[in-house]
């Protein structure tokens, strides 16, 4: 059974994104890291691009180029929300397979 694991999935997306998130906008050098773990879990999901927009994020981040990354931070708001709408979406679909 899928339903659970792409559900956990998407949780734990939103959960990275969050974490990722606070990091960047308290200018912790963290960022970087979670931002890493983050790409982990968009290649499981499927989402390769996104995955390497989150690199520059990881990159930006690590470097302390603070600009970059909160430039970086609300396109990838909107594209992790996008990603986490795709994967309710694949839930779904696996829940109501016969």
């Amino acid at each position: 059974d899928l339903a659970p694991t792409l559900a956990r999935l998407s949780a734990d997306l939103d959960a990275g994104w969050r974490q990722a998130e606070t990091q960047a906008r308290l200018r912790d050098p963290r960022a970087g890291r979670a931002a890493h773990a983050l790409r982990s879990l968009l290649l499981l999901a499927g989402e390769n691009d996104l995955s390497e927009q989150f690199g520059l994020l990881e990159r930006a981040a690590g470097e302390g180029d603070w600009a970059t990354t909160d430039r970086l931070l609300g396109f990838l708001a909107e594209e992790i929300a996008a990603a986490r709408a795709r994967l309710v979406t694949a839930t779904a679909a696996q829940v109501r397979l016969p």
